[in-house]
């Protein structure tokens, strides 16, 4: 399991879930740089990565080149912030799924 955001209470909680279930946690920042986030995650294999909205864009981008990347769980709600009369979860969703990847919100696990 990654997380991907800047310290807050969803990384946090992710974090102790984690530590529960004897999952193990790595941590990317936006001062490792691009190269070193596909690194990490190649890396690791992580398959699910818990992420700021900021950061969803550019998981989805690099897709192609992470084929163990299956599930992005968006710290955000993806339904604020429509954009032309569409959601976030609405463009990001399709996008995602175009890659071969899940798309869900934090929320929706609990």
């Amino acid at each position: 399991m990654t997380i991907y955001s800047q310290n807050r209470a969803e990384w946090v909680i992710t974090d102790l879930a984690c530590h529960a279930y004897s999952f193990v946690v790595v941590a990317l920042y936006d001062t490792l740089g691009e190269d070193a986030s596909e690194f990490i995650l190649n890396q690791t294999q992580s398959p699910i990565v818990v992420a700021s909205i900021d950061h969803i864009p550019h998981l989805i981008q690099m897709k192609p080149k992470l084929p163990n990347l299956k599930v992005i769980v968006s710290m955000d709600e993806l339904e604020q912030g429509e954009l032309k009369g569409r959601s976030k979860k609405d463009l990001l969703g399709v996008w995602a799924k175009e890659k071969g990847l899940q798309l869900l919100s934090f929320s929706e696990g609990s």
